[in-house]
This record gives C-alpha cells, sequence and structure tokens, in this order.
C-alpha cells in the first residue's frame, strides 16, 4: 500500500517507518525514551521502548501518565500517518483503561485511526509488556483527535 504524504511524495513502508520514527524523535517527553517503530502496516503502527527507571512508578510499573503519553502519541501519529495529515493532531479526549500493570525491559504499543473524519479523528492504542517473551496487554486507549492548520 502507498500513501501520498504532503511533504513526501508517494511513501512506501520504510519512509512511512522513517517518518513515524521522526515524529517520535520531536516529541520532547518521548525523545529519550528509545522509541523503535517496528513497522507501519496499513494503517497501523507497531513500535516498542525501553522501560527506563525515570518512567516508572514506586511499585515498578510503567507510569500510568507515561501509558497515556506512549498511547496517546502512537494514535495521533498512526492517524497522521494514514490520513497523510500535514501535521500530527491534537487530542481533545483520551480515554484510558489500565488493565494491568507494564514492567520488564520493553513495553509494545500498537495504534490505529478508527475514524478518519475532516474535523474529528477516532484511534485507538494497546501498550503492554512482555512476559516470557511474548506480549502482555497493559492498557487500551480510546483518543479523539482534531487535525491542526
Amino acid at each position: 500500500m502507498t500513501l501520498r504524504h504532503p511533504y513526501s511524495g508517494i511513501m512506501n513502508e520504510q519512509s512511512r517507518n522513517q517518518l513515524a520514527q521522526h515524529y517520535f524523535s520531536e516529541a520532547p517527553l518521548l525523545a529519550g525514551a528509545a522509541v523503535v517503530v517496528e513497522r507501519v502496516d496499513g494503517d497501523e503502527l507497531s513500535l516498542t521502548a525501553a522501560i527506563e527507571p525515570w518512567m516508572v512508578q514506586q511499585t515498578g510499573v510503567l507510569h500510568a501518565g507515561m501509558v497515556t503519553a506512549f498511547g496517546d502519541h502512537a494514535a495521533a501519529v498512526a492517524a497522521t500517518l494514514a490520513g497523510g495529515l500535514e501535521q500530527v493532531p491534537l487530542s481533545v479526549s483520551i480515554h484510558v483503561s489500565l488493565l494491568r500493570g507494564i514492567s520488564g525491559e520493553r513495553l509494545w504499543v500498537r495504534a490505529r485511526p478508527v475514524r478518519l473524519g475532516r474535523r474529528v479523528i477516532a484511534a485507538e492504542a494497546e501498550i503492554g509488556g512482555f512476559r516470557d517473551g511474548e506480549p502482555v496487554l497493559g492498557a487500551r486507549l480510546a483518543v479523539t483527535l482534531v487535525p491542526v492548520g
């Protein structure tokens, strides 16, 4: 599948991954999080990141604020790529369901737009950790975004 992005012409999977990686490196809160965009497949964005000591709360699990930050930004980047938007849209509503604590060395995130409207975008994200090398779901987010510009 190819996508036309206003700044990059026709984009293949590799250039979509690079653009997604760029959007994460420009986000001040997540820039130091060692985010690795694993793939952009169709409308879905998948990434992993190291869980650093500054990201966890006193119990050793990923702080809910970090869960929200990763999910929110991933949902916005997935919507940006799927919709060919010029800028990452802004969140106006975020619903977070914390299902279980996320701990370990790495986390994973999957995000995708649910509806790409001209004025309102709905997206969702799942965040989790790894147990014995297998992904374990820790949280789900529903995000409502609005395009900027």
